[in-house]
């Protein structure tokens, strides 16, 4: 890999380290419009990387004792479900509307972080029980079709329905990424290519920033980041819809 992608690599774990989620929202262009790769093939290695990455930093906070297994299990058997059906969709789907997808999807998570500035998700218990599965599969399906991981839906949904803290939902959603992960891969198949030159470097430098997300974190004000990360997605869901839009 380049020095470039080596950076971004780097920065998408920082991501995943601070906010418990994103990662995914930034590797597909930077696979696509840095690296060259298809996008048929980044949706499903970002899927590869986020997912290392994630199982990674979940684990480190089930060793800390702030992940809640049961009930993020019950979450996510919801969402593997969604994630395998939108990576059977996101096959058959032309890179054009599949890309363009992607930069819709960035550009409301974009709107959805800002708003959240300076106000937590707060729990919802008299939303009805209907909702919890409706929502994990809906995410997850979003998902498997465009490749992001949906830890910025996660966390104020783990929040909302089964109310969590936010650190036990921000642990929560890695576990829920690196499970969709899985699910979506075994729905793109066997039959996927996989660039393993790419794919290795990838996954050990978002690694590594994860780690050094992980440490800043506590020390970052979170309304700055939210500021910071929102600003960043308008230009990449921008950028992306303009060139799929070509």
């Amino acid at each position: 890999m380049t020095l470039i992608a080596i950076a971004l690599a780097l920065l998408v774990g920082v991501t995943l380290g601070l906010l418990g989620g994103g990662g995914a929202v930034l590797t597909v262009p930077i696979l696509v419009y840095v690296m060259g790769v298809t996008p048929k093939v980044a949706v499903p290695l970002s899927l590869m990387v986020v997912g290392s990455a994630s199982l990674i930093g979940a684990t480190m906070h089930w060793r800390a004792g702030r992940l809640a297994i049961g009930p993020t299990l019950r979450f996510a058997a919801f969402t593997v479900v969604g994630a395998f059906v939108g990576a059977r969709t996101g096959r058959l789907l032309p890179d054009v509307v599949q890309l363009g997808l992607f930069a819709v999807v960035v550009l409301a998570a974009a709107i959805a972080m800002w708003r959240s500035v300076g106000r937590e998700p707060t729990p919802r218990p008299d939303r009805s029980p209907a909702v919890l599965p409706v929502v994990g599969i809906a995410v997850g399906t979003l998902t498997g079709i465009v490749g992001v991981g949906g830890g910025f839906l996660f966390v104020p949904a783990l929040v909302a329905l089964l109310q969590f803290p936010i650190a036990r939902a921000t642990a929560s959603s890695l576990l829920i990424i690196a499970l969709n992960a899985v699910a979506a891969l075994i729905g793109y198949g066997p039959g996927l290519a996989v660039p393993w030159g790419i794919a290795l470097p990838f996954v050990t430098c978002t690694i590594l920033g994860m780690f050094a997300g992980q440490a800043l974190a506590p020390s970052l004000r979170s309304d700055t980041l939210k500021r910071a990360f929102a600003i960043l997605l308008i230009g990449v869901g921008g950028f992306v819809l303009i060139q799929s839009l070509r």
